[in-house]
């Protein structure tokens, strides 16, 4: 949602419209803040109080970078859909990342999940 929200902001020359998209990208980019319980599905007790310090570090630099980054793509290409459109590939890239890299761990008892893992 918010990839196509920032890909389409670019084609719209309306600035009621691109507000209106702005506003699709944040409801995409904020909804995973919901589900802060996630690190504890995927990983094992010992390691999540490092998985949530490291998820924090890497929000935090990523704050950083970020405009940073859509600030030079914009003083090298002298457009601003540059920068989108780099901030749109990260978007796909943690996608991809969270469909196909996380998997839950399964819930005690649930021995045919803990099974089919192992097989």
């Amino acid at each position: 949602m918010a990839i196509v929200g920032l890909l389409a902001g670019q084609l719209v020359h309306s600035g009621v419209a691109q507000m209106a998209l702005l506003c699709v990208v944040a409801a995409g980019v904020y909804a995973p803040y919901g589900p802060w319980a996630m690190p504890a599905q995927v990983l094992r007790f010992e390691v999540i109080a490092v998985a949530m310090g490291l998820i924090n570090a890497l929000g935090n630099l990523g704050g950083f970078m970020g405009p940073y980054l859509v600030g030079r793509l914009i003083d090298l290409t002298g457009s601003q859909a540059a920068g989108f459109v780099a901030l749109a590939g990260f978007l796909a890239a943690v996608a991809a990342v969270s469909w196909f890299c996380l998997r839950p761990t399964p819930a005690a008892g649930d021995h045919a999940v803990a099974a089919q893992r192992t097989a």
